[in-house]
């Protein structure tokens, strides 16, 4: 104990005499532990932490009816319990409602509160902890009686935590409310991204919160309330019992699903899909999960590129600290004692740095969290904190680091011949020795710069895409619901001839404004409305029908001044009118999907769907015709030049279009101009809400703000890159020079020697930079040799990019080699201005 006593002060007293090393050797690994900690901790939270207050909730796995990539697609209360009945595999079957945020009485003052309605059997099923009271199903077995169950903070927070408020009732949006309990074990709700705050029946949930249908009779209502579609299906698995295992038992059933759902949706277009975890939205969950592990492998690429640098940095140290090693070893240490000093060093240093580090990662961890969003989530929802799992990693990254940084250097410089006063001073000379050590940074930061690369050349590539329109001063938004109209009632549809009105007598007004040339409504405008739910559509005559593939399109409802307000070039034909709801223009990929071929005016084209519609809001409905029937058979009057609709796409969609003849919901509205989006957004807003309360206009944005918007995803990866990649660069320069440095150091005497002898200085420079070419260059070679070996994984992680492409690579070789020579310029300056006279006299 004494002897690591000695060492530790010993190890405090060569920090004190070497304070810029020290300083510089903590700052960049305190840097890169706290990065690596703060992307390990989102994905902590994100993967590894279960729902607080929820037994068994890694098995938790969500279940939704979808029919393409961007669909998850509620179920009424009525399918949910068809499922109860199919399913055996999980379990547990349960589902909630879509939160809604709801006024309640708290002590005479009105606050908003998220409430969720949840199916009998979950609390219970999921072993939620009560605090006080009891849980929904001990309280009643009737789903439909008005009971309510706080969270803990709400209790506290709004309710003073009262110990008599169970069994006393609260108003909530009028409604009288009985409070059976509060839960207790952390429990906010299944869902990550969504705080909820209390819990009712589903049944009392979609009567009292659901839509109201003006007017309508009690026992109508009832009858609604089972078939309104308002439910996200959550299973718990066996243990044993994996997705995969789920997804194969949902396949089985669909054929039985489809034939009992035939009059809802299509059975074609229809498909179950089981996804891991509880999250608002399943598949953006998994994206996220998907990006975060990426952050965590390029946050560990970088931690490995710190502990080699640290370990360079040891190594090249070991020549200047040669006549002190040695004269320990003359008194009586041996190599054992110098490796243990040694470690002890480094190990003191990874520790002050691993204690910044985990101090610094909280704020990295805030700061990464405000990242323009990877994907869509509520604000405020990612409440990440640092738990146990995060110490390990802390714990298990400093020991790495200390073992590669610290270790792998005692060793090599206690066990060096050259420590014995009767051996030739040696120690360092071989610069070799540091090669393997340089390769590996060297490619460990190809892959980092790499990735940067491809995430900035995708990013570059998306922004030139033809967008197939012309988007300059054009002005857009969507139309959405005043607050509480939930609650108030709401229609989803106007009779044909007072939207037509209403369109009209809007377009009149919004075209007086100043600076308005034309304005449209639509269900999609780019940029702005996610595109789903393709039907099919068959060729009228067709001796066969097609494969479902090439018949799938998309359709959007538009006014006739819709190609007027976006102007896309018209191929063949014309725009429709709106004189005749039959014509519709398709795109040219629709066109070409169909046909194969480009004119394809006066072709006629039938919807297979009949009369079943999904909502692009993720509801299964029956459609309902206003008092003008909609018609079987639509004949193309026009082809368009394709419109991209989101700028992630890699593909123009197939699409047709037809007069919008329904109503306001769910659609949006575009101008063509030079007006102020804050000018136009209160106008449309007013009229609207005079023809079709509770329906306003959201504010609108100009097209190319959209656009830039539509990228968000994709310049966040990239900027993260970016900054992966720039930290891999600064740390592969600071070894690479360090490396250079220790070779002038320890060859003074052969660069003396040959400049005596008539080398000039530039063969002396040129000599360091070959050497610190072959290192960055045999780095490089690696790393592409690697990478043909884990191409299809790599592509996996990088969200599909060519991680062999020939640009991307050569960009990226160019800047890590350029990196490397500039990095070892100044070393082979210095070798360059060696002095023969003095250098001789060296050693």
């Amino acid at each position: 104990m004494t002897g690591y006593k000695r060492d530790f002060r010993y190890a405090l007293r060569m920090f004190r005499r070497t304070p810029v090393f020290s300083s510089i050797a903590t700052a960049v690994l305190a840097v890169a532990i706290a990065v690596a900690t703060a992307v390990f901790s989102l994905y902590n939270y994100l993967a590894l932490q279960p729902v607080a207050g929820v037994q068994g909730s890694s098995r938790l796995a969500s279940i939704g009816l979808a029919r393409d990539s961007n669909e998850w697609i509620n179920l009424s209360l009525n399918q949910f319990r068809q499922f109860e009945e199919m399913l055996t595999a999980p379990e547990l079957i349960t589902a909630v409602t879509w939160p809604s945020r709801q006024e309640v009485d708290a002590g005479g003052e009105m606050q908003e509160i998220t409430i969720v309605g949840v199916t009998p059997g979950l609390m219970r099923g999921l072993g939620i902890p009560m605090l006080l009271g009891a849980d929904l199903d001990a309280a009643s077995g009737d789903p439909s009686v008005q009971n309510i169950v706080l969270s803990e903070r709400i209790w506290r927070d709004q309710f003073g935590g009262r110990t008599g408020i169970v069994g006393e009732p609260i108003t909530i949006n009028e409604e009288s409310f009985t409070v059976v309990g509060v839960v207790g074990g952390g429990y906010q709700g299944l869902r990550r991204g969504m705080q909820e705050d209390a819990w009712v029946p589903v049944e009392a949930h979609l009567m009292v919160f659901g839509p109201r249908m003006g007017g309508m009779a009690a026992d109508q209502r009832r009858q609604l309330v089972v078939t309104f579609p308002a439910l996200r299906m959550i299973v718990r698995l066996p243990t044993g019992v994996s997705v995969d295992r789920l997804q194969l038992e949902l396949e089985a059933i669909l054929p039985r699903v489809r034939e009992q759902w035939s009059s809802v949706v299509t059975d074609q277009l229809m498909r179950l899909e089981a996804v891991p975890g509880t999250a608002v939205n399943p598949r953006s969950y998994m994206t996220l999960i998907r990006q975060s592990q990426l952050l965590v492998g390029g946050a560990i690429l970088v931690l490995l590129v710190a502990s080699l640098n640290l370990a360079s940095f040891f190594l090249a140290r070991g020549p200047a600290r040669l006549q002190e090693l040695k004269t320990r070893m003359a008194i009586g240490a041996s190599r054992g004692d110098i490796m243990r000093q040694l470690f002890l060093e480094a190990g003191t240093l990874v520790t002050v740095a691993t204690l910044a580090g985990t101090i610094l990662h909280v704020w990295l961890r805030t700061l990464l969290l405000r990242v323009p969003p990877f994907v869509d989530m509520p604000p405020n929802s990612l409440q990440v904190e640092t738990d146990w799992r995060v110490f390990v990693f802390i714990i298990v990254a400093a020991v790495i680091v200390a073992l590669i940084s610290g270790l792998l250097p005692a060793v090599r410089i206690a066990f060096q011949p050259s420590l014995s006063f009767t051996s030739p001073s040696t120690l360092g000379r071989n610069a070799g020795k540091l090669q393997p050590l340089l390769v590996l940074q060297v490619m460990v930061a190809t892959f980092v710069v790499l990735a940067g690369t491809l995430f900035a050349s995708e990013i570059r590539r998306l922004e030139r895409v033809p967008v197939g329109f012309e988007s300059l001063d054009v002005v857009v938004g969507q139309f959405g619901w005043e607050p509480g109209a939930m609650r108030r009632g709401i229609r989803f549809r106007m009779e044909a001839e007072q939207f037509q009105q209403a369109a009209a007598d809007l377009k009149t007004r919004a075209e007086a404004l100043p600076g308005v040339e034309s304005f449209a409504i639509a269900s999609f405008a780019p940029f702005v409305s996610v595109l789903s739910n393709p039907g099919l559509i068959d060729i009228v005559g067709a001796v066969e029908p097609l494969p479902e593939e090439r018949r799938r399109a998309y359709r959007n409802n538009a006014t006739p001044d819709f190609f007027r307000v976006l102007a896309p070039r018209f191929l063949h034909g014309r725009p429709f009118d709106g004189s005749n709801p039959n014509e519709i223009v398709v795109s040219r990929a629709l066109a070409r999907q169909l046909f194969g071929r480009d004119d394809v005016v006066g072709e006629q084209l039938q919807p297979a769907e009949g009369g079943a519609l999904v909502q692009g809001g993720g509801f299964i409905m029956r459609q309902t015709q206003g008092s003008a029937p909609v018609p079987d058979i639509y004949t193309i009057i026009g082809v368009v030049e394709d419109m991209r609709y989101a700028g992630q796409e890699d593909e123009f969609p197939p699409m047709f279009y037809r007069l919008l003849t329904g109503g306001f919901f769910n659609n949006a509205y575009i101008a063509r101009g030079t007006v102020d989006p804050a000018v136009l957004q209160p106008l449309v807003s007013e009229l609207v809400y005079e023809r079709f309360p509770p329906m306003i206009a959201n504010p609108a944005r100009p097209m190319s703000e959209a656009m830039y918007e539509a990228l968000k995803s994709e310049r966040a990866r990239g900027r993260l890159a970016a900054t992966a990649a720039g930290i891999a660069l600064l740390l592969t320069m600071i070894g690479l020079y360090a490396s250079m440095q220790h070779m002038v150091e320890a060859r003074r005497s052969e660069l003396a020697l040959r400049k005596a002898i008539g080398a000039g200085d530039g063969v002396l420079v040129l000599m360091i930079l070959k050497r610190a070419g072959a290192i960055v260059g045999l780095g490089v070679v690696v790393a592409l040799i690697a990478m043909f070996f884990l191409v299809e994984r790599a592509e996996s992680l990088l969200f599909g990019l060519d991680v062999l492409g020939v640009a991307a690579w050569g960009i990226s070789i160019i800047v890590v080699i350029g990196t490397g020579l500039l990095s070892a310029w100044l070393p082979a300056i210095r070798a360059g201005r060696v002095d023969p006279a003095i250098a001789l006299r060296y050693e």
